[in-house]
């Protein structure tokens, strides 16, 4: 299965902040089968006969074939689409840092707590990864 093809299944049921939208379980049965096909068929992602999701597993499957899009969830949860910041909390930002080490081994916005951290450097790398959307 192509990544695109994956990503309209995964759109269907997450928003781009990676919150779970109330899609219907049968949105919920289709992302099941596509994991199933763009991922490990073995792995557990969820009860495709209800569409109760393995929220965890399908996100890992997400952050390892496609960092990039957890990345963006983490931006999105951090900042609204004109940059700006709406969530300054410790947890969400810490979120955001690890995740741009994802996408970018070695990144470093050179602060010593997640709630001083360099806007500047995060918004450039979401630039650097999402050109179209800046």
């Amino acid at each position: 299965m192509q990544k695109e093809v994956f990503l309209q299944y995964y759109s269907a049921v997450f928003a781009p902040n990676g919150d779970i939208m109330p899609c219907g379980r049968m949105h919920c049965m289709e992302l099941i089968h596509a994991c199933k096909k763009f991922g490990s068929s073995i792995k557990y992602y969820g009860n495709d006969s209800t569409g109760h999701l393995d929220i965890p597993a399908i996100k890992s499957l997400v952050a390892e074939q496609m960092p990039e899009i957890i990345f963006k969830e983490h931006y999105l949860k951090v900042f609204d689409t004109s940059g700006n910041l709406i969530n300054s909390s410790e947890d969400a930002i810490s979120s955001l840092l690890v995740s741009c080490n994802i996408v970018k081994p070695g990144f470093s916005t050179d602060a010593p707590k997640a709630s001083s951290f360099d806007e500047a450097s995060v918004k450039v790398l979401f630039k650097e990864l999402f050109p179209n959307e800046a």
